[in-house]
């Protein structure tokens, strides 16, 4: 109860206060209070220190804060430079490597003070200061392996390239005077190259000191260079180059071209299958190396002539995205950095859909033999299969002299306008099927129909010249190929050796029988052809001729040797024997019945 008497009191005499006074003056705020500064790594006093020194420093201000620091130098404030170019006389930072003037000779006194100020802008009345000797040794110079050789001749663009040593490491400085060691020497510059070229010109590397090419007149001149450091020890020795400027020197393209069509890469002949959402890629490059000059840019552009060229872009690819199918030309030159254009090259790429015409291709792998029994020519083979085809219009690839750069192929181009496709394999010298499955692959996911046949037909797709496969769709590509596309799942091949098996087909569900014809083999053969294959064909597939075999009893009598697929996508037939060496009436009339059967009469 007290302690509640004792409350009530105070609070009444507070309220008497307060009510019955009038406000008092506050007083004066205390005066800004200066900052204080600390080198926290500096030269000792006295001592004998690189001229490169890194020091650090702090400040404290007890009513404020540090708004930013003077250096002083031997009495003169040190600039530092903003980002936009510009100096300031003063630093926000708290650390900086400082050059000191130190020529080389002898050890050079300095003072060095930093002085913190505050966010009112009062100064640190008693700075910190070092007092110290800045020692130094002069640096060297030389030219950089990559620079332009002594006696060399170049055009209005090339590059200097300076290789700087200092045993006392500091940054650097260089210098370089055309045909004047005395007074024709340019602004010190931190970089060691100095590139000649048009100044004017797109895509100049950075980081280098770019000199007026177009200055520089035909003839000879000599280019002189020197260092110094940061503490302004020049080098004793002068360096210098002779070169020679020469008129009309471009640049040359490279005749070499990529191509890239998303992960896959163009045949040779620049075709591919369109894809959608596809990047085309060309990667390109040219020289200037023959008169010591440096690339800048290219250009392109598309289209038979008159073409307008794009403008220059520093990379050297040309990516399209989503290409539509067609063909493109392109036109592609080179800059360097003396402006100087090179001449054009070309390059022809196709982007193909499948467009057939009612034509047949006919891809013939015949070895060009002697034109004996056995060993026909392809003189011999051609006109075999021109009767074959009666009226039907076709063309046909002789694919051992169908080649680019010495290598066969197949390509879209060489299949897109094609309804059919006769790939024969006529000749126990030549098997190149299976190099060719990844575009015959493409043409029938495309809607093509292909006939395959030929002599040991399908040893390519599995290991070499093996007398059975199984096949699947989860097997290695080969034999994937000949499941998928061939429609088979499994195989197997008459003796490589006597006795040969194979006198003829019979024909089933309608299609005339095909008997070897004697005449075109040795009579040792007796009217037989070994190296043929009888299989197990898959998923829709119509057996339409199976094997006659010349030796009584043989395990291949009877088995299917030709079958024929009409797919919702793609059609194939297969036979699994040289149709060459079949009677040609008989081989006519087969022929006529399975095309009919795939093309329509």
């Amino acid at each position: 109860m007290r302690k509640d008497i004792l409350r009530l009191t105070f609070l009444g005499l507070l309220v008497i206060a307060v009510t019955g006074c009038e406000v008092s003056d506050p007083g004066s705020p205390f005066p800004n209070q200066p900052p204080k500064t600390y080198l926290v790594l500096a030269p000792r006093d006295s001592s004998v220190f690189n001229h490169f020194a890194h020091l650090k420093w702090s400040g404290t201000d007890p009513d404020g804060e540090i708004s930013h620091f003077f250096v002083v130098v031997d009495g003169e404030t040190l600039k530092f430079a903003r980002a936009d170019g510009g100096s300031d006389n003063f630093t926000r930072a708290y650390e900086g490597t400082i050059p000191f003037y130190a020529p080389g000779d002898t050890a050079v006194p300095h003072l060095v003070k930093v002085i913190a100020v505050d966010d009112e802008g009062l100064a640190d009345p008693s700075p910190p200061s070092r007092f110290f000797y800045a020692s130094n040794t002069r640096p060297s110079v030389s030219f950089a392996a990559t620079s332009v050789p002594n006696g060399a001749t170049v055009g209005r663009g090339f590059a200097i390239e300076l290789d700087g040593e200092d045993p006392n490491p500091s940054s650097l400085l260089y210098s370089i005077a055309i045909d004047d060691s005395i007074g024709g020497w340019g602004a010190w510059s931190e970089y060691s190259t100095f590139l000649f070229c048009d100044p004017s010109l797109s895509f100049l590397p950075t980081k280098v000191t770019l000199m007026n090419g177009n200055a520089l007149t035909t003839g000879e001149h000599r280019i002189y260079a020197r260092i110094k450091d940061a503490g302004e020890a020049q080098g004793l020795q002068m360096i210098s180059v002779r070169i020679t400027v020469a008129d009309d020197l471009h640049p040359a393209m490279n005749a070499t071209i990529t191509g890239a069509y998303g992960s896959d890469t163009f045949y040779p002949d620049g075709s591919v299958f369109y894809r959608s959402n596809i990047e085309t890629k060309l990667i390109f490059s040219a020289t200037a190396t023959a008169y010591n000059g440096m690339i800048n840019a290219f250009s392109y552009a598309i289209g038979d002539s008159p073409f307008v060229f794009l403008a220059w872009q520093e990379a050297s690819e040309i990516v399209l995205t989503d290409a539509p199918a067609g063909e493109y030309l392109f036109h592609i030159r080179a800059r360097d950095v003396a402006g100087e254009i090179s001449g054009t090259i070309s390059h022809r790429i196709y982007i193909l859909e499948l467009e057939p015409t009612d034509s047949i291709l006919i891809v013939d792998e015949t070895r060009d033999g002697t034109g004996g029994a056995g060993s026909p020519n392809d003189e011999q083979v051609d006109n075999f299969y021109a009767a074959v085809m009666g009226t039907r219009p076709f063309a046909q690839v002789d694919y051992a002299t169908h080649q680019i750069g010495g290598v066969s192929y197949l390509s879209p181009l060489d299949l897109y306008r094609f309804r059919l496709v006769i790939y024969h394999t006529d000749d126990k010298a030549n098997f190149n099927i299976a190099s060719n499955r990844a575009v015959l692959a493409e043409y029938m996911d495309r809607g093509g129909k292909v006939i395959f046949g030929g002599w040991d037909l399908l040893a390519p797709f599995g290991v070499a010249y093996q007398d059975s496969a199984v096949y699947s769709a989860t097997a290695a590509a080969d034999l994937r190929f000949v499941y998928t596309y061939m429609r088979l799942f499994y195989a197997v091949r008459s003796s490589a050796t006597s006795p040969r098996e194979f006198k003829g087909m019979t024909g089933v569900g309608g299609y005339p029988d095909v008997a070897i014809d004697p005449a075109k083999v040795p009579a040792s053969w007796a009217g037989a052809l070994d190296k043929c294959w009888a299989f197990n064909n898959r998923g829709e597939t119509i057996t339409i001729g199976t094997f006659d075999a010349a030796t009584e009893g043989s395990s291949f009598e009877g088995k299917h040797c030709a079958h024929v697929y009409i797919g919702p996508i793609y059609s194939v037939a297969m036979l699994g024997f040289p149709l060459y060496f079949a009677y040609e009436n008989q081989a006519v009339a087969f022929m006529g019945q399975l095309l009919t059967e795939m093309l329509g009469p």
